[in-house]
């Protein structure tokens, strides 16, 4: 079976966003404690600018379609993490700042887990070819 690289990368992120929404959603006081020690821990927020940066750029290289939702979706998505990986890196204080209601607050840590549950289903379901 020959799979797309659309196909691999989501059945890579699919499962990945479908646990993170999914541990947001029953223990939001964790990722709450998790996103302090970020904002408070400068080499925590170097090393996740580092991470989104390179694998936005990796998702990038193997992958850029806008021809159709899916693959567009992961596109933006890829897109979204080099300009967040990127942020990170350049202003990390301004993107701490602008983030952290967001990051520590469980209703947006809700917010997040219901989002990045769907999304995860989504992608799981295209790369698994379910949908």
């Amino acid at each position: 079976m020959d799979l797309s690289a659309a196909e691999i990368i989501g059945r890579v992120i699919g499962p990945l966003y479908v646990v993170a929404g999914l541990g947001m959603l029953i223990n939001p006081a964790a990722y709450r404690r998790m996103g302090q020690a970020f904002m408070d821990q400068p080499g925590l927020t170097y090393l996740g600018g580092a991470t989104a940066l390179a694998m936005g750029l990796l998702v990038l290289a193997v992958h850029y379609d806008f021809s159709a939702l899916y693959p567009g979706a992961i596109t933006l998505l890829a897109w979204i993490a080099v300009f967040k990986g990127a942020a990170l890196l350049l202003a990390p204080q301004l993107v701490m700042k602008t983030w952290a209601p967001v990051m520590t607050s469980i209703a947006g840590l809700r917010a997040g887990g219901v989002f990045a549950l769907a999304l995860g289903a989504y992608f799981a379901a295209k790369g698994y070819r379910l949908i």
